[in-house]
């Protein structure tokens, strides 16, 4: 089974509700969850500390590069973060959720 949880953050509630919806649509995820956070980091020289959301994303192997690409395609960001995290350990039925809600054929 090879399930991941793809994390990236967006500037608004209203962004990461439109991206995860938008996934949804495809049937590239199986679920979306977002939280407000507080991220401080370095870009283009300058240190910045802005108020966001992080957005977390559960999809399959199959359907991760389709993703990637949606997700990239509908951010605002100028480089917006995307990490694909593996799932080592996932229970049977959740597995068969999310392997459901991506149009999977089969678990593993």
């Amino acid at each position: 089974m090879e399930a991941y949880i793809i994390l990236t953050t967006t500037s608004s509630k209203k962004e990461a509700k439109s991206i995860a919806k938008a996934l949804l649509e495809h049937n590239l995820i199986a679920c979306a969850q977002w939280s407000k956070i507080k991220s401080l980091y370095r870009f283009k020289g300058q240190i910045h500390c802005d108020k966001e959301y992080l957005l977390r994303l559960k999809t399959t192997k199959s359907a991760l590069e389709k993703a990637r690409s949606m997700l990239l395609s509908l951010h605002s960001y100028e480089t917006p973060q995307f990490l694909a995290l593996a799932i080592d350990e996932i229970s049977h039925e959740y597995a068969a959720f999310i392997y459901a809600n991506t149009r999977q054929t089969h678990i593993v």
